[in-house]
């Protein structure tokens, strides 16, 4: 008799037990809380030139302590000649439950020479839960070509200029483009001349707007007769002459050179 009551106390302390481990108060709850994330920049549709660099500033939280951001970028769609730019995956290390990351450079530094377009960044970030919680965000933004750069140091700006049929109107100049230079075209518009202007008599010279055809990534002009001849006799007055530069993304630089005729 006393045998058995050990037995059955033996047996209820087993299923006590049983219950305990497999029951549902002692099981352990698996935490399904995604990172939180919010980024500053890039922010959707930003462009950025050839040569720039991209950066991130953007903070992280969550449940779990943080473990990793790994950001990707892919073409969306393509704009003029190149190839896409396609750099490596890249990860920042997170810790704690909480990280800000201040401009932090992405992609290693500035954006190569490459086709411009439509380029999508994806941002992955994972905590270390034992079944880890990802979170992705995606920003959409424009690389664009670098517009093309345009010095002259000839004519310089207030240059003054003999309207006796004797002197030219020179161009000296150096046009660079990473991607390619297609034209240089220019025009003279009068400004004022503090006189009379007769129809027919005294018009100003505006001889219209003409262009340089050019190529490769880089072209000096020398001493250009611009529109091939000297400038007329009686046109005296306050000229500006424009000039715009224009690469084979059609992408324009422009500068504005005012001048006087005596």
């Amino acid at each position: 008799m006393i045998m058995k009551k050990i037995n059955l106390s033996l047996f209820v302390t087993l299923i006590a037990l049983l219950s305990f481990s497999c029951g549902g108060n002692g099981k352990e709850e698996v935490d399904t809380t995604k990172p939180e994330v919010t980024i500053q920049t890039p922010s959707e549709n930003d462009e950025y030139a050839i040569g720039e660099t991209i950066s991130l500033t953007a903070t992280f939280s969550g449940n779990e302590e943080l473990k990793s951001c790994t950001v990707s970028i892919s073409q969306v769609q393509g704009n003029g000649d190149g190839s896409p730019w396609s750099p490596n995956m890249m990860t920042i290390t997170l810790s704690g439950k909480s990280q800000s990351v201040n401009n932090h450079t992405l992609f290693a530094g500035a954006i190569p020479d490459c086709q411009a377009g439509t380029y999508k960044i994806k941002f992955e970030v994972s905590d270390n839960a034992d079944v880890p919680n990802v979170t992705v965000e995606e920003v959409n933004i424009e690389i664009i070509s670098s517009t093309p750069e345009l010095t002259v140091t000839k004519p310089a700006e207030g240059s003054k200029y003999s309207a006796n049929d004797t002197e030219p109107l020179l161009l000296s100049a150096v046009c660079t483009d990473n991607n390619g230079l297609k034209e240089l075209t220019y025009t003279v518009t009068f400004m004022d001349g503090g006189r009379t202007v007769l129809k027919g008599v005294n018009d100003p010279w505006e001889p219209g707007e003409a262009k340089f055809d050019i190529s490769g990534t880089s072209h000096t002009f020398t001493d250009e007769i611009l529109y091939g001849t000297t400038i007329p006799t009686s046109k005296p007055g306050n000229y500006k002459l424009t000039l715009t530069l224009k690469d084979v993304d059609d992408n324009t630089t422009v500068k504005e050179i005012n001048f006087v005729l005596e």
